[in-house]
């Protein structure tokens, strides 16, 4: 004997029909496993729906992400001219002279920076040099930066007292605090060529900055004796200065690191739309 499927009532084998509900055995059944198939299939579309619901959000994640992160990588915009200011279009650069000091002719150097001007005052000088745009790069090594430092003050015996990081027109720029060495300092005269300069012992402080194609160093030079007054003149100076054509990037650790947050966020968000698509077989 053998049960009906709907309600249980016993027949015998071969028996099409159920003699107490009457179904047809061979339709019910089949239309069980239909209705089985459809609710599987309404199933794996309600999921395959919720993924491309979630897909377009994690593009667009990707997407915000990525533009956060060239953004964040593209370089401010500069400060608006300082009064007074005199300009470099040829280089891309302007600068403030401080009260009182002259601005000499800029003489020709060997060696891969060139200057741009050179300003003096009894005791000290300021220099603008002009370089290629991988200076920077080797100046934030250690290495570099001795090497930049003992030949801007030309000789061995001049000592890299320390770095540090400051901004100058919103750029990210090093600082290189130099003593010892010797350089030839202003004495009271009309100009360069009318005068005697003495060799002094000195001291003084570089200023790396980036621009565009270029790199910047500011040179601030003065007799190790009176060092507070050319860090004052310094310090103004910096103030003033302007970068009028700059880096495309930013530049600098700090900088960097966010730059890395934030592509490494579209990154991750771009594997995470891609493993939804290849669950979903797209």
């Amino acid at each position: 004997m053998l049960d009906c499927p709907k309600c249980g009532h016993a027949h015998f084998p071969g028996e099409e029909r159920c003699s107490a509900c009457g179904i047809v055995f061979m339709e019910w059944l089949l239309a069980r496993a239909n209705r089985g198939v459809a609710a599987r299939s309404r199933a794996a579309l309600a999921a395959l729906g919720a993924g491309h619901r979630a897909t377009p959000w994690l593009l667009g994640g990707a997407a915000l992400a990525a533009a956060a992160a060239l953004l964040l990588g593209l370089s401010p915009a500069g400060l608006p001219p300082a009064a007074g200011a005199q300009e470099d279009s040829a280089r891309g650069f302007s600068f403030v002279p401080p009260p009182g000091w002259r601005l000499d002719g800029s003489s020709e150097r060997e060696g891969a920076l060139s200057e741009a001007a050179s300003l003096s005052a009894e005791g000290a000088r300021i220099q603008i040099l002009v370089g290629p745009p991988s200076l920077w790069q080797e100046a934030v090594s250690p290495a570099g930066a001795e090497r930049l430092a003992s030949s801007e003050f030309n000789g061995m015996d001049a000592r890299l007292e320390g770095t540090d990081r400051l901004e100058v027109d919103r750029l990210e720029a090093l600082r290189l605090r130099v003593s010892g060495g010797h350089a030839v300092l202003p004495a009271g005269g009309a100009s360069r060529a009318s005068r005697t300069d003495p060799l002094l012992e000195a001291a003084g402080e570089l200023v790396v900055l980036p621009g565009s194609g270029r790199s910047y160093v500011l040179k601030f030079i003065g007799d190790r004796r009176d060092r507070s007054r050319f860090e004052r003149t310094a310090a103004d100076f910096l103030a003033a200065f302007r970068v009028r054509e700059r880096p495309l990037w930013r530049s600098g650790p700090g900088w960097a690191r966010a730059l890395a947050l934030a592509l490494g966020a579209g990154a991750g968000l771009l594997l995470a739309a891609a493993a939804v698509l290849r669950r979903k077989n797209w």
